[in-house]
């Protein structure tokens, strides 16, 4: 009998298995989605999941010869003999078998989607038997979805050791290779982000006051929730325009309110921006301009953020109500 090493998700299984493997039939390789996952619950666009077919396996069960574009990869199979953990099979096959797929054509793809319900996609392969890898992905606007990718044996037997506690399929064998495989999908939500820029333009400066200092409120939502509130300072020492950049997340919505216009300076521009929407990867700005009044002519700036605080949800000045706004 022929001792074979079967992967599945993340798993790994010892198994053995007295037929010869049919290196004619077609395997069916199953992909699911957890359906208590926020990928299930969440996510309403399409998953794609590429296959790679690493390795043929012989009528034996066994995989030694790697595929075209995975030759000089640099992926050491004879680990698979030896009961390996998933960590050695990470670092021996699947992390070098990733640093070069985007080189290699999939041998077959998998779509799951999403807006119609589907919690599960299949493919065929016609003599397909071998080693796979296997790499998903999903995004949306808001959203990366990162998965864990791995390898799998298809066809599989059914003859696995107790601890991994794999029921067989009701009147099959446990020695016959089963030529559909299943694995599922795991995967992290990690949000997008995009850039806010706050862009001051001060028209002119008085040399002989201290530095000019703007605070601005910076309020970001998405679907009402506040994803972002704080507040943020620009400080001039001479006429010109500056800028301050922030990471919001992506399809928030932001409303950005000069809060203090600076000792002896007056807006030239509007006081708040309001519904700026953030986009994944883009930027979104929001521009004030301020000139020099002499009526004002009161020396110094705030250097300040750390004047402001937040009280019942509104951010106020602490100790300075006699600044002019």
């Amino acid at each position: 009998m022929a001792l074979v090493l079967c992967i599945l998700g993340v798993g790994v299984h010892t198994i053995r298995a007295a037929s010869a493997v049919d290196t004619d039939a077609n395997v069916t390789i199953t992909a699911e989605v957890d359906t208590t996952s926020a990928l299930a619950m969440n996510y309403t666009g399409k998953i794609t999941i590429d296959l790679y077919k690493i390795a043929s396996m012989d009528v034996t069960g066994d995989v030694k010869t790697l595929e075209d574009g995975f030759k000089n990869s640099g992926i050491n199979l004879s680990i698979l003999k030896d009961n390996p953990t998933v960590a050695t099979v990470e670092e021996s096959i699947v992390n070098k078998a990733l640093a070069v797929v985007d080189g290699v054509t999939p041998t077959a793809t998998i779509t799951i989607d999403r807006r119609t319900g589907q919690s599960s996609g299949y493919v065929s392969i016609p003599k397909g038997a071998g080693l796979y890898l296997y790499v998903p992905s999903a995004e949306d606007r808001r959203y990366l979805y990162e998965f864990t990718s791995y390898v799998l044996f298809a066809p599989t037997s059914q003859y696995i050791t107790p601890r991994d506690n794999y029921e067989a399929d009701e009147g099959m064998p446990l020695d016959e290779w089963k030529y559909d495989v299943k694995f599922g999908l795991k995967s992290n939500q990690v949000p997008k982000l995009g850039t806010l820029i706050i862009e001051k333009k001060l028209d002119d400066y008085n040399e002989s006051l201290a530095a000019a200092s703007f605070v601005y409120k910076v309020k970001a939502q998405i679907d009402e929730k506040v994803v972002f509130d704080d507040v943020v300072t620009i400080e001039f020492e001479s006429a010109g325009t500056q800028q301050i950049e922030l990471e919001i997340p992506a399809t928030a919505t932001v409303t950005v309110e000069e809060v203090y216009t600076g000792a002896s300076y007056e807006l030239a521009s509007n006081k708040v921006v309001n519904d700026l929407v953030i986009e994944a990867g883009g930027e979104s700005t929001a521009r004030f301009e301020n000139r020099y009044d002499e009526e004002k002519m009161i020396s110094g700036g705030i250097s300040a953020v750390n004047t402001f605080v937040k009280r019942d949800g509104e951010y106020v000045h602490v100790g300075m109500d006699d600044i002019p706004q």
